[in-house]
């Protein structure tokens, strides 16, 4: 008996021993399963890839399936998590559909999320108008099976990868066919995908995208461009600088402690006595975007630098002796201590309530330190297709718009802050070295334009590397107005056909022109004004054919035509209460101030103070605070006509009288 109760223990101990083993076996077996299926992937995907460089020249010349894949597949999950109307912000490119203007392509639209009829209704309504026929026989909307049972925060392309059903029908649709995938914002899901799918995907390499897309990397690969970046240093994850200072160095010995936020001080440092004459140090988090990450101080906020910033100032190009450069780091170092966490200001104070939080974040994910410039004369920005064969076009170019500051709310076009051919000049040759890294397909490079000691420059400060909502706002702009861009010129024309010219005689008899005689078509320029995603609570509670109707009332429409008008971007029939504006006009100051008119429609229908104004949303883009900006550049745009319109006749009288 008592062996019989010894044998039992001995089971009862052995047998979680047991159960232990086999489940680690089988995690074993598990990784070892998806370590191969993962390398099996990736040569697919390098074999597809190589085969569709070959194919290109085929591919633009030949029927073909696009298939579009509009994910937001960041990493960081608390990123994705921090986004308000995460799903509908994946699904606001609807423009791209606007690709079945070329008769020989076929899409196929991934959403997140099944588009209500009036959205699908809206946008086939606009493409029939703009000369596509049945584009419903060429339009094929695929909604993974499981979007409704998957997290809200889950990328689109993750969410493909998970439903095999909708796997296998764009496999059926793009059978014997050309095809490839135009991305949003790569990850290792696209990857995934595209090995399932077999088809090659028209973005960089999903290993690499991620880290290319990173501020410190970014940098890198403008200076291997020789293009001009602002002066600064790189932060690479973990805090460890790049760019070490001998200067620094010289006290690390044991006055410093070497913890990475004293070397964030002492490099900040360093840098004011470097460039006194910067009003304003910019930080940016590595992997954030539109501005959500960034903070600055301005060196005027520290009253005690004012002494110390004047002398260096004086000196000019002549340095001080080293010993006393470095006495001035120190003093700056010292100011900085005590001051910086009170006079730092922050973009996004809902993510990074202070200054420590901020700079944690900053240290650990990394980023980049640059100088803000005191005379910013623009903000352009160049969208780019880079060809798998290397070939770099340069598709459109823009005036970003900010509200609050560095947030990005909205853009013009074209760009007017330097002269094209220099900014073209300097986008391509980013575009040729983003090819050299493994990227292709549309590059977006954001510029920097400033004066300095008289002259005008250019600064590369951000790279994107996808689809951005500016080029997808162009796509609908060219649809829409069927003109042609000059990308050497950087100007866009439209071909206005006059209507036939009666001739009114003294008797009030209209008199038609001869049968023959027919106006010549007029070649004239287009201007836009976008904002892509505003958001307004009360918006969720519009009817989609109600709104419409008041649109037509007020004269909130657009002209084919003329080429003129306003034109939305719906992502959902209102529902979660965003859209978008995109307002042509014949010049400039037309465009915004359609936009501005737009907007006050829009503040008729619901009202300017957004419910969510209370608070502050993760996105930024508050209608009220768009609305106000927008309404700024308008009037000052205006202005700025006015003023020159009264210049030119006394420059032409002046021209008379000599």
């Amino acid at each position: 008996r008592q062996q019989n109760k010894y044998g039992d223990l001995v089971q009862r101990a052995v047998l979680p021993i047991q159960r232990q083993f086999r489940i680690m076996l089988e995690l074993k077996q598990t990784k070892h399963l998806i370590a191969t299926q993962l390398a099996e992937s990736r040569k697919r995907f390098t074999q597809t890839q190589a085969q569709f460089v070959r194919d290109w020249s085929d591919i633009l010349d030949s029927p073909r399936v696009i298939v579009h894949l509009p994910s937001w597949s960041m990493e960081d999950q608390d990123y994705r998590m921090s986004m308000d109307h995460f799903r509908v912000r994946q699904n606001s490119q609807l423009s791209r559909l606007c690709d079945l203007a070329d008769p020989n392509v076929e899409i196929v639209l991934v959403a997140p999320f099944p588009i209500p009829e009036d959205v699908l209704g809206y946008y086939s309504k606009l493409l029939q108008v703009g000369g596509v026929e049945n584009p419903e026989k060429r339009l094929r909307v695929v909604v993974p099976e499981y979007h409704d049972k998957l997290p809200a925060h889950i990328s689109l392309s993750r969410m493909l990868y998970y439903s095999s059903y909708a796997i296998k029908r764009i496999k059926a649709i793009a059978r014997g066919q050309f095809a490839y995938i135009v991305p949003g914002r790569v990850g290792e899901e696209e990857l995934l995908v595209a090995a399932a799918l077999g088809l090659p995907l028209l973005g960089p390499h999903p290993d690499m995208a991620e880290s290319l897309s990173r501020k410190h990397i970014a940098r890198s690969i403008f200076k291997e461009a020789e293009v001009n970046v602002a002066p600064g240093v790189e932060v690479p994850p973990g805090g460890r600088y790049r760019q070490h200072n001998p200067l620094v160095l010289h006290y690390q010995a044991e006055d410093l402690d070497p913890d990475a936020r004293e070397e964030l001080l002492e490099t900040l440092a360093q840098l004011i006595v470097e460039q006194p004459h910067v009003p304003r140090w910019l930080f940016k988090v590595d992997d954030e975007h539109g501005g959500r990450g960034h903070a600055w101080l301005d060196t005027a906020n520290i009253k005690s630098l004012e002494g110390v910033l004047e002398r260096l100032r004086e000196a000019g190009s002549s340095p001080p002796p080293l010993a006393l450069q470095r006495e001035t780091v120190v003093t700056v170092e010292a100011a900085l201590r005590r001051m910086l966490s009170r006079r730092a200001a922050i973009s996004m104070p809902l993510l990074y309530p202070t200054w420590a939080a901020y700079s944690a974040q900053f240290l650990e994910r990394g980023g980049v330190i640059e100088a803000s410039p005191a005379l910013v004369t623009g903000s352009p920005s160049v969208n780019l297709m880079v060809e798998p064969t290397g070939h770099v076009n340069v598709l459109s170019t823009h005036e970003q718009i900010f509200c609050p500051a560095y947030r990005f709310v909205g853009a013009s076009f074209p760009q007017s802050s330097v002269p094209h051919a220099a900014l073209a000049q300097a986008a391509e040759v980013v575009g040729q070295a983003c090819f050299r890294s493994g990227v292709i397909g549309y590059v977006g490079v954001d510029f920097l334009a400033l004066r300095e000691e008289g002259n005008l420059r250019l600064w590369a400060v951000d790279l994107n590397l996808h689809l951005t909502s500016t080029q997808a706002s162009f796509q609908m702009f060219d649809f829409v107005c069927h003109g042609s861009f000059n990308p050497k010129m950087g100007s866009y024309t439209v071909e206005i056909h006059p209507e036939e010219e009666v001739e009114m005689h003294e008797d009030g008899v209209q008199e038609q022109a001869p049968a023959g005689a027919k106006a010549e078509p007029v070649q004239e320029r287009r201007f836009y004004a976008m904002t892509d995603y505003i958001s307004h609570a009360s918006l969720a509670n519009v009817q989609y054919t109600a709104f419409f109707n008041r649109c037509r009332l007020d004269g909130v429409c657009f002209d084919m035509h003329e080429s003129v008008g306003t034109a939305f971007n719906l992502m959902d029939s209102f529902a979660s209460g965003v859209l978008g504006i995109l307002c042509v006009g014949h010049s400039p100051q037309e465009a915004f101030h359609e936009l501005a008119n737009a907007l006050d429609f829009i503040s008729r229908q619901v009202g300017n103070d957004d419910l969510e104004d209370v608070g502050e949303n993760i996105s930024g883009n508050k209608f009220k605070g768009i609305h106000v900006t927008i309404k700024y550049l308008a009037d000052k745009l205006n202005a700025s006509a006015a003023a020159l319109s009264k210049l030119l006749p006394s420059r032409k009288s002046e021209m008379a009288q000599v």
